[in-house]
């Protein structure tokens, strides 16, 4: 499915070097997979994301519905009548913006949480998360603490 000129232009004012690699259309706006960037076009304009800030994403292939979720817990989707690649693109770019996922025992009876450095897939600075995985407080004093300190230790492998 090809993007208007006119849509490609809009596109283009927002991120001049934009090129869109797959896209395909919905009743309600178009998805289009860029190197670096999920972006929606909806009756209001382009929406643009990173794929650093995608924590996750799904196909629904019964339905149409490719969703996701971001990193600040915002979720969001769009029915498309005919996908071809997309749904699988999309998924390998969310992947490529991952470039380590370590699961951590905080020890001590803290917990676990796991520690994500997501960047571009073209490269540049990394993003550090965390996440808890079961009963795990991140608001308690001494898990902030240990998570920054396996934090630091992780950073290290990876940071210049």
């Amino acid at each position: 499915m090809k993007v208007s000129r006119d849509d490609l232009q809009a596109l283009r004012e927002k991120l001049p070097k934009a090129r869109i690699i797959v896209s395909a259309k919905g009743l309600k706006g178009t998805a289009a997979i860029l190197e670096d960037h999920f972006a929606l076009l909806g009756s209001v304009g382009w929406d643009i994301i990173a794929w650093q800030e995608i924590q996750s994403g799904s196909w629904d292939a019964k339905n149409g519905v490719l969703a996701w979720e971001l990193l600040d817990g915002v979720r969001g989707g769009i029915k498309l009548d005919d996908p071809g690649d997309l749904p699988l693109v999309f998924a390998e770019k969310i992947r490529a913006s991952i470039i380590t996922e370590t699961n951590v025992d905080l020890g001590d009876g803290l917990g676990k949480v796991t520690i994500a450095g997501r960047r571009a897939p073209s490269g540049g600075k990394i993003t550090w998360t965390v996440y808890a995985l079961g009963a795990t407080d991140l608001a308690d004093e001494k898990v902030k603490k240990r998570v920054i300190e396996k934090t630091k230790l992780i950073q290290k492998e990876y940071d210049n």
